[in-house]
């Protein structure tokens, strides 16, 4: 796997939630100046706001899906080991052993993970709020010091 490749998977995500999100605020906008203009057979109307809502949160779980995945994928090739770790123990692990990632980069993935933690599994505490552009920005910034290739 490539570096490279990764990061422009990031990149596409993080462009696919600037598309759905300008589309869903202007259907949104759209249907409060004419509501006759959004066909009620296709969109609820009370699932505009709900989804503009939840944009963030689909998205930042989906960036953190191919985080986890190069994360993984690093462990299995870069590293030669055969377990399954917990993502968190994955992301100090691999941090600890890249030479090259400061301290203060690791925090920020981990707030990223409990946020995610935080989505998935609706009965924990929310953590502190945190934008879907901030935490792509932190996962690629963890990422980027990785291996160019493993």
């Amino acid at each position: 796997m490539r570096l490279k490749d990764i990061l422009k998977q990031f990149d596409g995500i993080t462009g696919e939630y600037r598309v759905c999100r300008i589309a869903v605020e202007r259907l949104y906008h759209q249907f409060q100046q004419d509501p006759s203009s959004v066909p009620r057979s296709q969109i609820r109307v009370p699932e505009l706001p709900r989804t503009l809502r939840r944009l963030e949160n689909t998205f930042l779980v989906h960036i953190f899906a191919l985080f986890e995945a190069a994360l993984r994928e690093l462990w299995a090739n870069a590293f030669h080991r055969t377990t399954d770790p917990p993502v968190r123990v994955l992301i100090d692990v691999v941090g600890a052993a890249t030479k090259f990632l400061p301290s203060n980069f690791i925090d920020p993935v981990h707030q990223v993970r409990e946020l995610r933690n935080a989505i998935v599994h609706l009965n924990l505490p929310a953590p502190p709020p945190y934008t879907f552009s901030e935490a792509a920005h932190d996962l690629r910034a963890y990422l980027s010091l990785m291996p160019r290739q493993w």
